[in-house]
């Protein structure tokens, strides 16, 4: 199977998974060439998804991929962008914003904010879901 994006929320396959990359969703599949499963505490992200970060949050994706976090979408932030300023969204549990906060601290990344988010959408609450934002660094 291959990565395509979609404009709207379609049901997932068996198998597949959904990654938002800048206000852009990515449907991968279990294969390899799209995504490949973290192995000795290091991330293999496949280039043809890691290059669909953006350069300015990349990093921030990288470092909390590689300790566990599970991440679906993040944006640079900035004019033209999906979000104001660098964020990354993630999955888990009440604990895992935590975990996120420390991992992404630790790495020496510049953190504003820790947000437990339930969006609104057709009317009704979604998530919840785990969100960082970063303090913009100069380019």
């Amino acid at each position: 199977m291959k990565a395509h994006l979609v404009q709207s929320a379609e049901p997932l396959k068996e198998g597949e998974d959904r990654q938002v990359l800048c206000g852009r969703t990515v449907i991968k599949s279990q294969s390899p060439f799209i995504w490949d499963e973290m192995s000795m505490g290091q991330l293999n992200l496949s280039s043809d998804l890691l290059e669909r970060v953006d350069s300015g949050i990349k990093n921030a994706v990288l470092v909390l991929r590689s300790n566990g976090v599970e991440t679906f979408e993040s944006c640079e932030g900035g004019p033209g962008h999906a979000y104001p300023e660098p964020t990354v969204r993630f999955h888990g549990s009440r604990a895992e914003g935590m975990r996120a906060l420390a991992a992404a601290m630790q790495a020496g990344l510049k953190v504003a904010e820790l947000r437990r988010v339930w969006p609104v959408l057709d009317d009704e609450p979604t998530g919840p879901w785990w969100e960082l934002t970063f303090i913009p660094t100069p380019e």
